[in-house]
């Protein structure tokens, strides 16, 4: 089963400090990829773009096995702006408040 998730990152360049952004992705196992994304691999997206995860925001299971579909989805979402991500992340996370603590458990270490 494929999942999209998003995260809240941080801008880590001089001129971005601390600005907000946000990663969209797609996994088959939202955990897995978010130590993945903790661990600062030295190649990729994040680290070219001096971003760090701060913490997952939304996940959203796509009920498929395919990874052309998810992908296809996973473009789709990326093409929004920031301020409709802003959107779809506050309106999931008043919907979903016990996943979201797990979650916010997860960033901060707990799992």
């Amino acid at each position: 089963m494929w999942y999209l998730y998003i995260l809240e990152c941080i801008k880590m360049s001089r001129k971005h400090l601390g600005e907000i952004v946000f990663y969209t992705g797609i996994t088959t196992d939202v955990v897995r990829r978010w130590h993945e994304h903790r661990g600062m691999y030295k190649s990729g997206w994040m680290s070219r773009n001096r971003v760090r995860p701060r913490r997952i925001v939304y996940v959203e299971c796509l009920f498929t096995n395919d990874r052309y579909k998810a992908e296809k989805y996973e473009r789709r979402v990326k093409r929004l702006s920031h301020k409709r991500k802003v959107e779809l992340v506050e309106r999931w996370r008043g919907c979903n408040s016990e996943l979201v603590h797990v979650l916010d458990d997860l960033c901060r270490g707990g799992l």
